[in-house]
Order: structure tokens, then sequence, then C-alpha cells
């Protein structure tokens, strides 16, 4: 059985590189996060510039680029390893995004 501890935060910054690209790449460490939200933020962003979250390659759900939130149920569960990204396309290089991750560290137990 999986229990939870107190709800944490991590924020993360990634630079819009050349081609109009950033990633944040999220990967817990030795015990499995039960993310509960994401929230980004990028306001230079413009029109048409899109962000998405990622599982392992495939869409958890696209966001607006300049600032959104994605939150509520069901949560994503990242295990040892396994990846969560955060991706903006189509922005100004050399501009920064944020995104703040609130998540729950599991135990085994």
């Amino acid at each position: 059985m999986l229990t939870s501890q107190a709800p944490k935060d991590q924020t993360y910054v990634a630079t819009v590189n050349a081609a109009g690209a950033a990633t944040i790449t999220v990967v817990p460490g030795f015990k499995p996060w039960l993310i509960r939200q994401v929230s980004i933020d990028m306001p230079t962003a413009p029109a048409g510039a899109v962000c998405v979250v990622r599982k392992r390659g495939q869409l958890v759900t696209p966001m607006i680029a300049a600032g959104d939130v994605a939150a509520g149920d069901p949560p994503i569960t990242l295990y040892q390893g396994e990846p969560m990204t955060i991706e903006w396309t189509g922005c100004t290089p050399n501009t920064q995004g944020q995104a703040l991750v609130i998540y729950e560290m599991l135990e085994y137990g």
C-alpha cells in the first residue's frame, strides 16, 4: 500500500532555444511522487505558442503557454526514473518559462 506525505513543491526554469522550444523534465528520486498540480508561467509567450504536459511521452494535458494551471483528479503518479515533461513550442528564443510542481512523496507500507 502507498501512503502520502505532506505536499511539497518544486520550481523549475527552462530557457527557450533557437528553435522556439523549451522543456522541463521532472523525474522523482527513489520514492514515487503523486503530482497534484502543475502551474506554468511564460508571460512573454506569443499568441500561438503551445505548452503540453507529458508522462513518458504521452500527452497528459495541453496548457495555455503564457500561464496556466493543470490540477484535479486523477493526479499523476510518477515512479522512480519515470519522466514527466513540460514542453513549450512556438516561443521567442532566449525567454524563460517557469513551472511550479506541487506533489506528495509516496511511501510504501
